[in-house]
Parts: C-alpha cells; sequence; structure tokens
C-alpha cells in the first residue's frame, strides 16, 4: 500500500465497533419478495448531493430487473436446462445459460454507470456477486474531497 492510500478492507480505526466503515456506502438485500434478489430502493444519505436519485433510482431498478429476469422461470430456461442434462452439460461448453448472459450484462452495466455516475461523484459500485448476494450496492469511495485516495484493490472491479 502506497502513503496516501487507505483500504476499506482492513487497518481502518476500529475504536467504534459496529460501525460501517468510513467512505462505504452499502444497500441491503430486501428479502419481502421471497428469495430471488431483490435490493431496497431507499436512497442513502452518503449520496446526498453526489448522485441524483434518478440516477441512483434508474442504477437500482435496472439491476433489481437483471435479477428478476435471471430469476423468473421460463418454459425456454426449462428447455435449457433439460437439454442440458441430455448433452450431459456440453451444450453449456459452446452456449451461455440465461443466468450467465444476464450477469455478463450487469457486469457490463455497472461498468457503464460507474463511468458515467459514480466514478464521477467519487464512488464506485461493486458487482453484487462479488460478495455472494448478501448486499447489492457496495459504494466504495474513490477518492476524498481532502485528496485522499482510498484503494480498492481488495474489491474486484466490475
Amino acid at each position: 500500500m502506497e502513503l496516501g492510500e487507505l483500504s476499506l478492507q482492513g487497518g481502518a480505526d476500529t475504536s467504534d465497533i459496529g460501525s460501517e466503515p468510513q467512505g462505504e456506502v452499502i444497500v441491503e438485500r430486501d428479502y419481502s419478495l421471497g428469495t430471488i434478489p431483490r435490493f431496497e430502493s431507499h436512497f442513502p444519505q452518503q449520496l446526498q448531493g453526489r448522485v441524483s436519485h434518478e440516477e441512483f433510482e434508474h442504477t437500482l431498478s435496472t439491476i433489481n430487473g437483471f435479477f428478476f429476469d435471471s430469476e423468473n422461470l421460463t418454459a425456454a430456461q426449462c428447455l435449457e436446462s433439460l437439454f442440458g442434462c441430455l448433452t450431459f452439460y456440453t451444450y453449456y461448453l459452446c452456449c451461455d445459460a440465461k443466468y450467465t448472459k444476464n450477469m455478463k450484462r450487469l457486469s457490463a452495466f455497472l461498468e457503464s454507470e460507474n463511468n458515467r455516475v459514480y466514478k464521477p461523484a467519487g464512488f464506485l459500485v461493486l458487482n453484487p456477486l462479488s460478495n455472494g448476494l448478501l448486499y447489492i450496492l457496495d459504494f466504495r469511495r474513490v477518492a476524498d474531497r481532502g485528496g485522499v485516495t482510498r484503494s480498492a484493490e481488495n474489491s474486484k472491479d466490475v
């Protein structure tokens, strides 16, 4: 770690146990509709003045849409799974499953949203697959106003 960098994964002051690390904004998973990955739509106070409510809502609704589309059981997905079983799963060596396609689209979407909205505001939205879908939007501070940059080396960039 170079001088001026602060890792969000550790090394921070732990005297205030139970509070989230400085520079990290977490949007929790919403279990009210069952097990389909869906995330709470409340606007975090830490984003106030840096990201508009509309941009945040667009990001959140699009992410929720990707997961709903991936988890929604259709006849085409049933046939795809059946064909995968009948071919001893060699079908998946040449073709991606619908879930895999949607997760690739999600990664591309998060990368574009980071470049367009969140990086200019000083945040980085991490892919929810990197934390097991426990919380979806892990906004990491990229840089503070005082010029102290924060390291995202332990967090996989989307």
